[in-house]
């Protein structure tokens, strides 16, 4: 799987799949990943998001629109992810 590239395509930043870090051990990859997963959120504490690994690990990132690309990038619509990634939002 060395060649094998991903995009990751972005339809509604609310749902991440948030987790206790435990969990991580029950989806059987190696622990040098599990940085990929990790996020401390202010709020909610520390956690598990396979939403944000996913944004860590895609060769390409797109939005259902420009518009949404935009919005994603914001911290109203990043839903705590807006400075994991960013995108570009001109043609």
């Amino acid at each position: 799987m060395e060649f094998t590239r991903s995009v990751l395509v972005i339809h509604n930043m609310a749902h991440q799949g948030h987790g206790p870090v435990s969990d991580y051990a029950k989806l059987g990859l190696p622990d040098h990943y599990t940085d990929r997963f990790h996020l401390l959120d202010p709020i909610g504490g520390e956690h598990m998001n396979v939403f944000m690994a996913g944004l860590n690990t895609a060769h390409q990132i797109v939005t259902i629109s420009h518009g949404y690309g935009g919005e994603c990038q914001t911290p109203e619509g990043g839903w705590g992810l807006d400075g994991v990634f960013g995108i570009t939002t001109g043609s």
